[in-house]
């Protein structure tokens, strides 16, 4: 192959560029030599293809199960909150008490506590506080329920809490609300009240037990006095 010639534009004289001229069949084989091996192997391609679908599948799979791992954990997890928190469990009552001490001729309420409970908490508030009156807890059916506790603590509000040793019997259990036998008023009509009957499966607390009343009177400190606090009362007592 001759080298290739151009011609100078003013003196038409040729001039050797000193580069051979290629024919085109060669330029496009060199073209596709270069071109990747993806291009060259449709075969390649299609393979590549295929595996890059199948590692987004799997991943897509593995994806799926640990979501529903999750939210079978996240369930499972609910479910023991919920059978933690199946309690308290408070039923409400009211009615009219005869105003006689116990046993009276009020009306007695009925309420069962299942198996698994740790205790009972019986709660009532006459409609005119100034009436005295008590609540009774008994245990069984009629005829003749045994009364486990008489509370007669408030005047117009009782509240008391039964939890046994070793928990609370499964079975029936009768309220009865009549006249303090030491009255702190007259009663005076009307005799209603309200209240609730309440058991669950936590006992309440004994390491810490509430303290209701005045607080008591703290010790006086008849030690000697030192630093900050002698020199205050030495400055006061100067004034």
């Amino acid at each position: 192959m001759r080298p290739f010639l151009s011609r100078n534009a003013n003196t038409g004289k040729a001039l050797d560029s000193g580069c051979e001229k290629l024919p085109l069949s060669r330029e496009l084989n060199r073209s596709k030599a270069s071109e990747p091996a993806m291009k060259q192997n449709p075969k390649f391609f299609l393979t590549a293809r295929a595996a890059l679908s199948t590692l987004l599948l799997v991943s897509s799979f593995f994806l799926t199960l640990l979501a529903l791992s999750n939210l079978s954990a996240r369930d499972r997890t609910r479910g023991s909150l919920r059978v933690q928190r199946d309690a308290p469990v408070p039923t409400t009552f009211n009615g009219t008490y005869d105003p006689h001490v116990f046993p009276c001729a009020t009306t007695r309420h009925h309420f069962t506590v299942p198996a698994g409970q740790a205790r009972i908490l019986v709660q009532v508030s006459a409609t005119l506080q100034a009436n005295d009156l008590t609540a009774t807890l008994l245990f069984g059916s009629d005829p003749n329920p045994a009364p486990l506790h008489t509370e007669d603590t408030g005047v117009g509000t009782e509240a008391y809490n039964y939890q046994p040793a070793g928990g609370v019997p499964a079975g029936e259990y009768q309220v009865q609300i009549c006249q303090s036998p030491s009255p702190a008023a007259p009663a005076t009509a009307p005799f209603t009240y309200t209240g609730t009957f309440t058991y669950d499966n936590t006992a309440a607390s004994t390491s810490c037990p509430a303290v209701y009343g005045a607080l008591p009177t703290p010790p006086a400190d008849t030690g000697p006095k030192v630093g900050y606090e002698t020199s205050s009362r030495r400055e006061f007592s100067h004034q």
